[in-house]
């Protein structure tokens, strides 16, 4: 029993926060107090029904009390009048005994005067109560009014946020159709774009034909300048034939000063130690017959269209299958970094790049790289190609060598 009674007492203690916090809300607290006072009316009914049983029994218990006093009073006075005092003792022992004996309504007066305690608090807090729950009970209507006129306000919103919802939509496929017409129009635009690129490649392709033609094509006896081609003279035949014979024909493009003695050293001047003279892309030997080319700061005397379209591909033909190719050239990357560093001249590198020009043929046209130079040999045709030096300084200017074969 204890159990089941201190079950509610501890799920109201735990509720009791909870319950406080509603409370605190404006208008629910209100609702809520006015339903409670609604519930406990029940209540109040069966503990005023209980208390006014009470008062009943009390009541009789006292008319008893008073009866039975009135019975023991004429009864004392006879009883002093007729007997002697010890009768009277006996008597008053007598009537003790019967007092004694209704001493348990002593109890009762107690318990009512408690009960009737409990009465009075209980109406008190009725009193204070019932004005606030009439009051409630009398707004009722008019709080119906405004949770009816919210719900209304409530639809309203609900039909607005619809609209706008479905107007939402309606945005978002416009952007989503737009957005595919601008990826159309961008795949449009890359095709044109694309079409564009390739007509201005094939103009710049037919610009860069006709300009080589111009500059550097063969008219008939004329060289790459427009002047006569120079007729190559062979001014020590008994060094070639003797190369030829040992299977090591090797030549020295363009050697200047610089002439190599295992090597026939070839230049458009007739310097001392120049075995044949002649331009160094219209050379006195069959094609295919020469074991190795070698040149050194040769390469960047001709324009790139020279170098790319005839000189490569014409030294490439004049070696035999599995002949070498070597060159020495001033090397641009290694120079630029040199400038950029503060360790290379200004004047030392713009003679290397444009040359002494001490005389016509000493003017510089080109300047490469070791990679840009690899370029131009792969698409040449050659092989195996290998850079063994980068970045050597060789007087005012750094150099590289590459090295390739025929394939």
């Amino acid at each position: 029993m204890s159990q089941s009674a201190s079950f509610p007492r501890r799920v109201y203690t735990a509720a009791r926060p909870f319950a406080s916090r509603l409370f605190a809300i404006p208008l629910l607290g209100y609702v809520l107090r006015i339903l409670i006072g609604i519930l406990k009316l029940p209540r109040f009914n069966m503990h005023l029904r209980r208390l006014d049983t009470e008062v009943q029994k009390l009541e009789t218990a006292t008319i008893d009390q008073v009866g039975l006093e009135a019975q023991i009073a004429p009864l004392s006075t006879r009883v002093t009048a007729l007997e002697p005092l010890d009768g009277r003792v006996a008597a008053l022992e007598s009537l003790n005994a019967r007092v004694t004996a209704l001493e348990p309504l002593d109890g009762r007066v107690a318990a009512l005067e408690s009960l009737n305690a409990r009465v009075t608090a209980l109406e008190g807090a009725w009193r204070q109560h019932v004005p606030a729950f009439l009051n409630a009970v009398a707004t009722v209507p008019a709080f119906a009014h405004e949770l009816v006129h919210f719900r209304d306000r409530l639809e309203q919103a609900t039909v607005r946020l619809d609209n706008a919802d479905a107007s939402t939509r309606a945005i978002w496929e416009q952007i989503k159709s737009a957005h595919e017409h601008l990826e159309q129009a961008t795949v449009r635009l890359d095709n044109t774009d694309a079409s564009t690129r390739a007509i201005w490649e094939r103009i710049e392709f037919v610009r860069r034909e006709i300009l080589f033609e111009m500059a550097h094509g063969d008219r008939g006896p004329a060289g790459t300048d427009g002047a006569s081609r120079m007729t190559a003279r062979i001014l020590a035949p008994e060094k070639i034939v003797a190369a030829q014979a040992n299977g090591a024909l090797r030549l020295n493009l363009g050697c200047g000063h610089i002439t190599l003695s295992d090597y026939v050293n070839v230049d458009m001047r007739d310097l001392p130690g120049v075995d044949v003279v002649a331009e160094v892309g219209n050379l006195p030997f069959e094609r295919g017959s020469v074991d190795e080319i070698f040149s050194a700061h040769l390469v960047e005397h001709f324009p790139q269209e020279a170098v790319r379209r005839r000189l490569l591909p014409y030294w490439r033909d004049m070696l035999r299958p599995g002949g070498t190719f070597r060159a020495i050239t001033p090397d641009a990357a290694a120079m630029l970094a040199g400038a950029g560093a503060g360790v290379y001249s200004f004047e030392d590198f713009r003679e290397v790049v444009f040359g002494s020009q001490d005389y016509a043929g000493d003017y510089h046209y080109n300047l490469f790289s070791p990679d840009s130079l690899r370029r131009l040999l792969e698409e040449a045709g050659f092989g195996n190609i290998e850079v063994p030096v980068i970045g050597r300084r060789n007087g005012k200017c750094f150099e590289f060598e590459i090295s390739a074969r025929r394939a």
